[in-house]
């Protein structure tokens, strides 16, 4: 039986503190002319938007989280106007589901493979922040072919160590980065916060539980699974698939990026023969904090 959305996906009620954000995303898809679409393929329903110019397809691949309308909503309106937009739910988030088989960044690449057949695009342009970064490497790495050009935010994917893991898990105190990125309180969201965002609003706290009602409470089994199979391609004996994709490429990152820090990104741009993009006073999420700076530096590359 196929999985329901997940509530994210959904405007919440008119007195939901995800309500008015949740519209505002939303609408700003819709006034770039993008339209949401599903597919079905042999092991998975995918939910994407797609719109804009006809030409010079652009894929956005959200990070770990939510669902893409919630990521990318400050960049499609600056992006549509020049390239083609695809704009995919991964699996687990937002209206995509797999219906068989495990949830790992292969099942991602196999979804994202799938879209780019049924769309009839030979190749597209990838920009992929944060685990949609590892998504998009894992892409490029297995069908080169498929990919033109590659925007990486705030992602260390190629290269990234079980110790720089270890390390991570020290500077936050956890046994697992699922205790960052799925708070199991809603206090914990304000640390969440801070991860993506230099400088994070401030919420009050009797609407935390409904925030982490419509963000962190639903598929959870599921989105552990992804980020055990990606630990354990970390781990595995050589570690890490670290095949260089033959592309060009352009590194984003954000200057205060607690989760990620700056060295890693110095590192990505350096294996991947890249430019490195610091965006200043940001953190994981510069797209969101800084869109014009991160939008105009996307388009000047892409062009």
């Amino acid at each position: 039986m196929m999985a329901r959305p997940s509530p994210s996906l959904i405007p919440a009620g008119m007195f939901s503190p995800v309500a008015l954000p949740a519209r505002i995303c939303w609408r700003r898809f819709r006034a770039a002319g993008l339209r949401r679409r599903r597919i079905a393929l042999p092991n998975a329903s995918l939910s994407f938007w797609q719109g804009g110019a006809p030409h010079s397809p652009l894929m956005l691949i959200q990070g770990f989280g939510a669902s893409a309308v919630w990521q990318w909503h400050s960049q499609v309106g600056a992006l549509a106007g020049d390239r083609s937009l695809i704009v995919p739910d991964l699996l687990g988030f937002g209206g995509s589901v797999l219906q068989r088989g495990a949830h790992s960044l292969d099942a991602q690449v196999d979804a994202l493979r799938g879209l780019l057949d049924r769309l009839s695009i030979q190749a597209a342009d990838l920009a992929g922040i944060s685990y949609g970064g590892f998504v998009a490497l894992r892409l490029a790495q297995r069908h080169p072919d498929r990919v033109r050009r590659l925007v990486i935010v705030d992602s260390p994917g190629v290269g990234y160590t079980p110790a720089d893991y270890d390390r991570l898990l020290q500077r936050f105190s956890i046994r697992h980065v699922s205790e960052l990125l799925m708070p199991r309180r809603p206090a914990l969201i304000r640390r969440l916060l801070r991860i993506a965002l230099h400088r994070p609003p401030w919420i009050p706290e009797p609407l935390l539980p409904s925030i982490h009602r419509s963000f962190f409470s639903d598929r959870l089994a599921e989105k552990r699974q992804m980020l055990d199979d990606a630990l354990a391609m970390l781990r595995q004996p050589g570690g890490p698939p670290d095949a260089l994709p033959p592309h060009e490429a352009m590194v984003v990152w954000g200057e205060h990026d607690p989760l990620f820090p700056l060295a890693l990104g110095e590192r990505m741009a350096h294996r991947l023969g890249a430019a490195l993009r610091v965006v200043p006073e940001t953190a994981h999420a510069p797209n969101v904090e800084r869109p014009v700076w991160f939008n105009h530096h996307v388009n000047r590359f892409l062009r």
